[in-house]
């Protein structure tokens, strides 16, 4: 497919809405993208389906948005380790044109299997991409349980980060994940310190044995965030199982749409 047979205005899922340009990744695995395309444009996005190569094809694309989204899913049946393969092809397709990207504040959303991504490109914690031979100070090891964790999770909520501007102090989101323990590298001088000043979500609970029980992180630049629940799954009240029971009020923002309303309005 071409990159213009990917821009169709089918493609879109904003029906047919102007605003800024927001890039969301498919193929090779990933299985969120719809919901993040509809999320996206709930929010005010003009939101585009893309493949990686269609960003290879055409690097400019990248210079044409104002967010890069890396949805949920299992990119190359989580081979090697989850994200990993997708790190190195992104990093081998558009290397220069995602690290001037990256450079000049674009937003980035990594969601599960795009936060492992950001993780393995060396985007989170710094904010730029890293080259291949660079060491990696964090990455998104298997769950301390050993097993895939798929269940909605309470989270406590900083309102340090533009992208969680406004929550709750806690708020619900599901995970479905089997790599989602964040570990940090021992030998780095005032790793966690850093670390723990990015958090942005942290369970409640010791869900899956991650440093600090950080779910969510932002990068030092504050363009990046990458979580391992999933916010384009609760942008509607319906969407939680216990929706009937709850006291949800007329026009109230689930939090899930709420993290992409704060991404337009970091562009405002």
């Amino acid at each position: 497919m071409s990159a213009n047979q990917a821009f169709s205005p089918k493609e879109s899922g904003s029906s047919g809405k102007t605003g800024p340009l927001a890039l969301v990744l498919r193929g090779d695995g990933i299985n969120c993208e719809e919901e993040t395309v509809q999320a996206l444009g709930l929010a005010g996005f003009q939101a585009k389906r893309v493949t990686c190569l269609d960003l290879k094809d055409s690097p400019k694309l990248l210079n044409q948005a104002s967010a890069l989204v890396l949805p949920g899913g299992f990119s190359f049946g989580d081979e090697v380790r989850s994200g990993k393969i997708l790190a190195v092809k992104l990093r081998s397709y558009i290397f220069e044109a995602l690290a001037a990207y990256a450079e000049r504040g674009g937003l980035i959303l990594g969601i599960c299997n795009g936060f492992q991504v950001l993780v393995q490109l060396g985007i989170l914690p710094g904010g730029q991409v890293l080259n291949l031979d660079s060491e990696r100070p964090l990455t998104l090891a298997h769950n301390s349980g050993g097993k895939f964790i798929d269940r909605w999770v309470e989270l406590k909520v900083s309102a340090d980060s533009a992208f969680t501007r406004g929550l709750p102090e806690t708020i619900w989101l599901p995970v479905r994940h089997g790599e989602g323990r964040l570990v940090l590298r021992d030998d780095v001088d005032g790793l966690e310190p850093l670390v723990s000043s990015l958090s942005c979500l942290n369970y409640l609970e010791d869900l899956n044995g991650s440093f600090q029980k950080i779910a969510g992180l932002t990068s030092r630049t504050g363009r990046v965030m990458g979580l391992m629940p999933h916010p384009e799954c609760y942008v509607r009240a319906s969407q939680h199982p216990a929706w009937t029971a709850s006291r949800t009020r007329a026009g109230e923002v689930m939090p899930g749409l709420q993290i992409f309303q704060n991404m337009f309005a970091m562009l405002q």
